[in-house]
């Protein structure tokens, strides 16, 4: 229900498997292990992916500058491409949370880019490829700044999660043959 959620419940065996982001996977990972002191199992990688911020289609916001005094929708406090990686380009760009409006965080990246279209905020970050499938989905928005490519987001399996299912795992996501080509092309 949230990436706090995802994080709890990966880390203490309440799920098996997870797809977790570089910023979830590295908190995960540092802070929690479970009663025997195990952590969460890294299993394979996607390809480095960006973010983007993004503005109403009809707004004047074209630049980082244009943020001060806007209202903004950050996607969820752990997300990377929804909210770290904003708040760095921000100060890069000498704008500081205090100079925006109003921020909240809306907890999923399409409720972010959602807030702007439907006029509740004036930008929001989420992920290129989101903000591209709403843009195909003819929602009025316009990607005003895109990041260069982002630590990847990860599959991970659980502490108590038995080593010969992750090596299985990465196996067939790494090398799969036909029937396991089959069986990941269902999650795509």
């Amino acid at each position: 229900t949230s990436y706090e959620d995802q994080i709890r419940k990966i880390a203490t065996n309440q799920v098996d498997l997870a797809y977790m982001g570089p910023s979830s996977f590295v908190t995960a990972f540092d802070k929690f292990s479970d009663e025997k002191g195990r952590k969460i199992q890294p299993i394979v990688t996607e390809k480095p992916y960006q973010a983007a911020l993004v503005a109403n289609e009809n707004s004047d916001i074209n630049d980082w500058k244009d943020l001060k005094n806007k209202t903004m929708a950050f996607s969820a406090y752990f997300s990377y491409a929804g909210h770290f990686w904003a708040r760095q380009a921000m100060r890069d760009h000498g704008v500081h949370l205090s100079d925006i409006k109003l921020y909240t965080f809306t907890g999923r990246h399409e409720r972010a880019v959602l807030s702007v279209a439907y006029g509740d905020y004036q930008v929001a970050t989420t992920t290129l490829s989101i903000a591209e499938k709403m843009q195909a989905l003819n929602y009025p928005i316009k990607i005003v700044q895109i990041s260069k490519p982002l630590a990847p987001i990860m599959y991970v399996g659980a502490p108590a999660l038995d080593g010969d299912i992750i090596q299985k795992l990465k196996v067939s996501m790494l090398q799969p043959d036909f029937e396991e080509q089959e069986s990941i092309t269902l999650f795509a």
